[in-house]
């Protein structure tokens, strides 16, 4: 039966399926905020190593002269011992620091499960790892190896997490998704 001077009435359609995307695992949040830290961590560590270089080599030369520290630190043999032991540092600051900041960066790719993010940002922890085991095993500040320390870790515990079954799932929905 048709209502006069109104259009005949139609079946409701049936909404299509949508699916929700995917929602970012815990291990992935917890992974992309740890690599953050550490690179943070790390670039802290390392600039306060740079900042810190002279004087720890003036320092360093002071206790192993002893008695003599005072008479030999102004010659200019000790003077060039010295300036040589801060370019080691500053140079080991830099190894650190290059790691750091490419960590950083890379960490803000990671964010969304990337598999090639997450292989390079994994490869430049471990080359972190390393830059940070090598300065806290020689002279540096206090501060320098507690940041390389906790850096070291927390590097440990986000390559885990990175790798966990809920972020590659994760990852995997994301690029079922787009593709």
């Amino acid at each position: 039966m048709s209502n006069p001077g109104h259009p005949p009435v139609q079946p409701a359609a049936v909404a299509a399926y949508v699916p929700t995307p995917p929602t970012r695992p815990a291990t992935l949040t917890f992974g992309f905020l740890g690599a953050l830290l550490a690179g943070l961590f790390s670039a802290v560590g390392s600039a306060l190593l740079i900042v810190k270089a002279h004087d720890l080599a003036e320092r360093t030369a002071s206790d192993v002269l002893g008695e003599d520290a005072e008479s030999l630190l102004g010659s200019e043999l000790t003077a060039g011992l010295v300036d040589e032991a801060a370019n080691t540092l500053v140079v080991r600051g830099v190894t650190g620091l290059v790691p750091a900041v490419l960590v950083l960066g890379i960490a803000l790719a990671v964010r969304n499960g990337a598999l090639w993010a997450r292989i390079v940002l994994t490869v430049l922890l471990l080359g972190a790892l390393c830059a940070n085991g090598l300065v806290i095993s020689d002279v540096a500040p206090g501060a320098t190896k507690a940041l390389g320390v906790a850096a070291i870790v927390l590097s440990v515990a986000v390559v885990v997490l990175l790798f966990l079954p809920p972020t590659n799932r994760y990852a995997r929905a994301r690029r079922q998704r787009v593709a």
